[in-house]
């Protein structure tokens, strides 16, 4: 009572009502330039109020859902010590891994020497930070004898702080080296704080915005880490003893004892490795992606190299390369649902084996065994997280397993998984994944819950991969459905350019014709479709269910970019988005109104599903008051305000519910999100 109240005032004192906060209509030709939610824009008491308050409802909700029973599932899950990163050490035969130990419970860096005994070396109950403190990362220098840890904080996946740490003398040499400082502000993700050595003691930190390179120094008979150099530039990758960066336009290659060498060229995205003295890499540059390349150093200037094309770009999508052995290379490639590996044959630059990928499975690693006779595959599937099985090239199968049959068969249960081709509204195909269990009763009377990204060129959730939340759903008979919508690289570059700026639209035909189709076919019940997505997958679950309430019992949008046509003024990075959306302040306007959540939102027809809004409170990448006025917005359109929620995680970033990055907060986030999906789903009985 006493929120309301302190909003009605905070609103009257600004001569504006709840009336006047509705949207205004933008299809009639005659728009008006809105502001009318700005209050939900800034950090005012207005917008705090109506947060607590939206917060409040979801958790009056909780007590009619089954929370409890999806509280004690994730304990279950998550409670568990793992080791998440694991290097080791040549010199004394020991082992340095980065462990979890479990919910509440800290990350710690631990030595396991030969004999097993453990050392703590450090942990992250060493540090008292606002929010959350967690470590990502770690590298070790070529001598071993010094460590980095990254560490991410404040719930965000774009503040970072580099731990040096020296082996020899047990010590901390810095836990301050910043990756959000001026020079860095701007880092895209955890991926692209980049940290390589380039000698025992000089390594660089890298972000989408620069590169800051640091020496270890003595300095009066004490270890110091020294600021040495800051550039425009970024590290590319770092594989087998080679880092790539690019510095003003030139790549130069850096190997541990040589000089290094540069190129004018440029769109290498990763190292392959290095064979003989050239350096293979993988180039996935503007047109269908997956050319190998040779970096050869000429020998009349040693500091240049030359690039020339080994293998060209096919119809394929190169996704990963590994290196077999000194004259082959294993490539993982796509085309839409097919799946396949390819071995090239450095002797000849042909390809001397192809095989089908196993359909349900995606793959992590691949290793040449037994004299090149054989294949080591490791494969994840969405039902075992992890097997490795053994490929005999010479007879094309692999040696006593079937991997279809044991990486989809947990504890006596065989599930399936489908590819379906479904035509979406313009007629083209978008190839579909679904998984389920294979005594699947195709009677219309499941729960299915989709997961959409489509944008940027970046593959979606079409290829399988491991999730242990989305494993409990189909242990409770529902139906996973991964949609390769366009928008993304399914189909190489060509797919992501018939998603993007004003062909944004078929994003939103492809996953609506998808779920129109499974509901028609009778693979799930309308009454049980669940539909989610995070950052521009939130964008798009929005959109399209704003365009076909009818399809969906709940929509889950995450951290989404949902107010299209203000976004500009509140997101720092939209200037790098302009190529994926469009100019709201040009000609592009007219048809990103057409799409834009907040703008569907306000044309709202009346009755719809629940809409769940869910982000964090220091989302560095898209602004929280996206989701704000796109759950604002559709409380005042639909005819009943308590069939949407908003849900503001404190302390909380972008990928509020990852694992990675906040144990606790994902734990509780996830048990909350999960709560409305397995009410939802009508699975009662989860445990």
């Amino acid at each position: 009572m006493f929120r309301t109240i302190a909003l009605t005032f905070v609103l009257l004192a600004t001569s504006t009502s709840y009336a006047d906060l509705t949207c205004q209509k933008l299809f009639d030709g005659k728009e008006v330039r809105r502001d009318t939610e700005v209050w939900l824009e800034k950090d005012n008491s207005a917008r705090k109020d109506w947060v607590r308050s939206e917060n409040h409802m979801v958790f009056e909700d909780l007590h009619k859902l089954i929370y409890k029973k999806v509280q004690t599932l994730f304990k279950k899950i998550m409670d568990v010590p793992k080791v998440l990163i694991a290097l080791p050490t040549l010199k004394n035969k020991s082992e340095i891994t980065l462990q979890d130990q479990g919910l509440s419970k800290p990350k710690e860096v631990v030595l396991t020497r030969k004999d097993l005994s453990r050392e703590v070396l450090i942990s992250t109950f060493q540090w008292s930070r606002k929010g959350t403190f967690n470590f990502v990362s770690m590298t070790i220098s070529p001598g071993e004898r010094f460590l980095t840890v990254t560490a991410a904080e404040n719930g965000t996946i774009d503040d970072f702080r580099v731990i040096v740490y020296d082996l020899y003398n047990r010590k901390i040499l810095t836990d301050n080296l910043s990756a959000t400082h001026e020079h860095m502000i701007e880092v895209a993700a955890v991926h692209d704080t980049t940290i390589v050595w380039l000698s025992e003691i000089q390594f660089a930190v890298s972000s989408e915005s620069g590169t800051i390179t640091y020496d270890i120094k003595d300095i009066k008979g004490e270890a110091q880490v020294i600021e040495t150099e800051k550039n425009d530039g970024n590290i590319i990758g770092s594989k087998g003893g080679v880092t790539l960066m690019n510095v003003n336009g030139k790549d130069l290659y850096y190997q541990i004892g040589k000089p290094p060498m540069s190129t004018d060229q440029m769109a290498i995205s990763s190292i392959i490795g290095t064979f003989g003295e050239d350096i293979y890499l993988l180039n996935r540059g503007a047109g269908l992606w997956g050319e190998v390349i040779k970096a050869t150093r000429r020998t009349d200037d040693p500091a240049t190299a030359d690039l020339s094309v080994v293998l060209p770009e096919s119809n394929y999508v190169t996704d990963k390369a590994y290196k077999l052995d000194e004259t082959h290379i294993a490539l993982a490639r796509y085309l839409g649902a097919d799946r396949r590996i390819d071995i090239l044959d450095l002797t000849t630059n042909l390809i001397s084996h192809s095989f089908s990928a196993p359909p349900s499975s995606a793959i992590t690693d691949i290793k040449l065994k037994n004299l090149g006779s054989q294949l080591e595959l490791t494969l994840s599937s969405p039902v075992i997280e992890k097997k490795t099985f053994t490929y005999d090239l010479d007879h094309n199968e692999y040696i006593k397993a079937d991997p279809e049959i044991e990486m989809m068969t947990l504890n006596g249960i065989r599930y399936v998984s489908e590819y379906l081709s479904i035509a979406s509204k313009d007629g083209t195909l978008v190839p579909t994944r679904i998984v389920h269990k294979k005594d699947f009763a195709q009677d219309g009377s499941a729960s299915g819950l989709s997961w959409t990204y489509g944008g940027f060129g970046a593959n979606g959730y079409l290829y399988p991969s491991f999730n242990n939340i989305n494993l409990e759903y189909l242990k409770n008979g529902g139906v996973i459905i991964a949609p390769g919508v366009r928008g993304g690289s399914e189909f190489g570059e060509p797919w992501h350019v018939a998603g993007k700026l004003d062909h944004k639209q078929n994003v939103i035909d492809d996953l609506n014709s998808v779920i129109e189709h499974l509901q028609r076919e009778k693979y799930i019940d309308r009454k049980k479709t669940i539909s989610t997505g995070w950052s521009n997958g939130g964008m798009v679950v929005a959109a399209a269910a704003m365009q076909r309430p009818d399809l969906y019992a709940l929509v889950v949008p995450g951290a989404g970019v949902q107010d299209y046509l203000d976004t500009i003024k509140t997101d720092k990075r939209y200037q790098g988005w302009k190529f994926e959306y469009g100019d709201p302040y040009g000609p592009d306007r007219l048809f990103m109104k057409r799409v834009g959540p907040v703008s569907l939102a306000q044309q709202g027809k009346g009755q719809g599903p629940i809409w769940f809004y869910v982000g964090g409170t220091n989302d560095s990448r898209v602004n929280p008051s996206n989701s704000h006025k796109a759950a604002f917005a559709a409380q005042k359109s639909y005819a009943n305000p308590s069939r949407v929620r908003r849900l503001t995680m404190k302390n909380s970033g972008h990928w509020m519910t990852s694992q990675l990055y906040q144990d606790v907060i994902a734990w509780g986030s996830q048990s909350i999100i999960w709560s409305y999906i397995f009410t939802t789903a009508g699975m009662n009985s989860i445990l």
